[in-house]
């Protein structure tokens, strides 16, 4: 009577062992999706400022036709292009751990101090 007691006992041990091996399993994949979801929103977020400082530093300090700057270990290369008498158009790229950002154009009219277009 003991070992048909162990031996109908063995089967549930291994179902229940199964369920929490799939429940491993899954939490993780869970979390590993979330963390690369958090990763991309940060490397977003971090991108857009560098975008940020960099447009206020070249409209404010370096107005020169053509330049390279490091921002925060981000390689920054820009462009000047007059548009006419007020508006210039800047031709930004950012290059961070060998990685290429897609280019933006920022519209800058220099009579008002604004910018007018960001793309």
């Amino acid at each position: 009577m003991a070992t048909g007691s162990r031996g109908f006992m063995l089967p549930y041990t291994i179902l229940l062992f199964i369920i929490f091996l799939f429940v491993s399993i899954h939490s993780t994949e869970i979390f590993m999706v979330k963390y690369r979801y958090l990763e991309e929103v940060k490397t977003r977020y971090e991108r857009e400022a560098i975008e940020l400082l960099a447009v206020k530093r070249i409209i404010t300090e370096d107005f020169k036709p053509k330049g390279t700057m490091v921002l925060n270990d981000t390689k920054v290369q820009y462009e000047q292009m007059n548009l006419d008498k007020e508006k210039v158009a800047l031709s930004i790229s950012l290059k961070k751990d060998k990685k290429n950002f897609t280019p933006i154009e920022v519209v800058y009219n220099r009579t008002n101090q604004e910018i007018v277009s960001w793309k």
